[in-house]
């Protein structure tokens, strides 16, 4: 399963868009040997992302957590906030061991 953390508001309205579609076009899909990827299901969840002390987002905790809790596969977190490394903007933020990511 596939959990999709998104804060209230148009990241909420885009993921739940998402996630109506991925389940189709997951069926469609096939691996390098031409086998069907199979068939995953998607859960959605909004959530307020509130900044931490420091100024920053707590995405790889919040995602972690919504993890463990639910049972997820994989977890997505979406935010309207861009992301910086320093003064330079970043995109994903994916950390393969755990299955979760964050995007903006």
């Amino acid at each position: 399963m596939l959990g999709l953390i998104a804060e209230p508001g148009l990241a909420e309205e885009v993921t739940r868009k998402i996630a109506d579609q991925l389940p189709d076009l997951w069926e469609q899909e096939a691996d390098k040997d031409g086998r069907p990827v199979g068939c995953w299901r998607v859960e959605t969840v909004a959530q307020l992302l509130p900044l931490g002390s420091r100024g920053r987002l707590p995405l790889l905790r919040v995602g972690q957590e919504r993890q463990e809790r639910h049972g997820w596969d994989a977890v997505v977190v979406m935010t309207e906030l861009p992301r910086r490394a320093g003064p330079i903007p970043c995109w994903p933020t994916l950390r393969p061991p755990t299955a979760w990511g964050s995007f903006r």
